[in-house]
């Protein structure tokens, strides 16, 4: 039994060390708690986290709450005043102090035809306030997509960089062995070195470039910077045709040019509102009720004659209505104000019409951009496949001695840039296409049926 403590002792005490090593190793390798994060998830974190989308909606719940609340436009104005007085008689009256206080209760209701209009402004700005919402989503997931395959490029980009850094690097001491033995010579041991050396500024440029576009990502989500993240993911492939024709079909629902349409629906109501409130009767409804109390109790002024009461109350009403006349004068500043809100819908329709012409010639514009990316991937895919045979037939040839070291590092250089060149393509292809699904307000299903 002693022996059998003794041994769990031993056991004890030596793992101790072990799993202290173990923890410090977790704690000391963020890479190990680095958070996996899909482009699906990136969407979902930015739409809970982002702040400019929270103010968003902060303004969409204010817009939804004034159209909840429409009935309040048929509230009377109720007011209850309450009041204190007293005087003395100053030459003949009695100076004792006299005080009187009331208590009154009164409402008043203007209805004017323009109340159609009211309700509609706070429809409209709901409106106005939901698109506004949407264009922000919108926003967001086209720059976070756009980041995000950026990212996964530059993550590639890094990979295809290493590798050639290592490459570079295990020839280096390869010549160098062969140079020690007298199988190389200088000029090629000081070329490799030198390829070797070139290749370290490119890759740490491309790394800090990768960092900072990360850190900018992690804004975008609401996350805190000293997050670690693994990105998750691809680059989506090509194959997109596109069809300038079929593609005009959507320009309508461009998010600025439908806040365009809502701003000029809310420019002509506030003219009809401002028309009708203005130039149309109102209607004035007005109720009151009123009680006092005197003290100390009024004396009759005429013998024969009751004296006032002690206790008073009164109820009062009246209907009027207000009938604006200075309004229908020519030049009049109603008219004069009615005009200017005209111009300014005139203007903004002259905007409309010249943003829909900048839509369209955008669109002509991505097109080509896509369509010229497209040839360029061909030539390019051409490029790499030819590269990389000549990459083999050089490394054979090197291996087996019959060229030297400076062909080989030239035909490494053109592989590293006809690959960087595909990936570039890429990237500049599929963020094309996102700003297109973002100017047309459709999505990949939409796009897709032009394949």
């Amino acid at each position: 039994m002693l022996l059998s403590l003794w041994s769990i002792h031993i056991m004890h005490k030596h793992n101790l060390p072990l799993c202290l090593v173990f923890l410090l190793c977790l704690l000391g390798f963020p890479g190990l708690h680095a958070r996996s994060l899909t482009l699906d998830d990136a969407l979902e974190l930015a739409y809970r986290n982002n702040l400019s989308l929270q103010a968003n909606m902060v303004d969409l719940k204010g817009a939804q709450r004034g159209v909840d609340t429409l009935w309040n436009i048929f509230l009377p104005k109720v007011e209850a005043t309450l009041s204190y007085g007293g005087g003395v008689g100053t030459f003949i009256s009695s100076s004792d102090l006299k005080t009187q206080t009331g208590l009154t209760l009164s409402a008043n209701l203007m209805l004017n035809p323009s109340i159609k209009e009211q309700m509609e402004a706070a429809r409209l700005e709901y409106k106005v306030q939901s698109v506004t919402y949407a264009q922000g989503r919108a926003i967001l997931k086209r720059d976070i997509t756009k980041s995000f395959y950026y990212l996964l490029m530059e993550k590639e980009n890094l990979l295809l960089q290493q590798a050639n850094l290592d490459l570079a690097k295990k020839q280096y001491e390869e010549v160098r062995s062969k140079y020690e033995n007298s199988f190389a010579s200088e000029l090629e041991l000081l070329s490799s070195e030198l390829a070797y050396e070139a290749l370290k500024p490119s890759y740490t440029q491309t790394k800090n470039s990768y960092e900072s576009a990360l850190l900018s990502l992690k804004v975008l989500l609401g996350l805190d910077l000293a997050e670690d993240l693994d990105l998750e993911g691809e680059v989506p492939s090509s194959g997109f045709a596109v069809d300038l024709a079929y593609l005009k079909l959507f320009l309508e629902q461009n998010y600025n040019l439908v806040l365009l349409d809502l701003n000029l629906a809310t420019l002509k109501n506030t003219k009809a509102l401002q028309g009708k409130a203005s130039l149309l009767p109102t209607v004035i409804l007005s109720s009151s009720y009123g009680i006092s109390y005197a003290y100390p109790k009024p004396e009759s002024l005429f013998e024969g004659f009751p004296a006032a009461d002690q206790w008073n109350d009164t109820t009062q009403f009246s209907i009027a209505v207000s009938i604006p006349l200075d309004g229908h004068i020519a030049g009049s500043q109603t008219q004069v104000s009615l005009a200017k809100m005209q111009d300014a819908i005139d203007k903004l329709l002259l905007t409309r019409s010249q943003t829909k012409k900048q839509l369209e010639q955008a669109l002509i514009a991505r097109i080509s951009n896509l369509n010229a990316i497209t040839e360029q991937f061909e030539v390019a895919r051409s490029n790499l496949s030819l590269t990389e045979k000549v990459y083999g037939m050089t490394m054979a040839q090197y291996e087996g001695g019959y060229t030297g070291y400076l062909e080989v590092e030239k035909i490494q250089g053109d592989l590293l840039k006809a690959q960087q060149n595909m990936l570039g393509l890429h990237y500049q292809y599929v963020t094309a296409l996102v700003d297109l699904m973002y100017d047309l307000n459709i999505d990949t299903n939409t796009l897709s049926k032009e394949l």
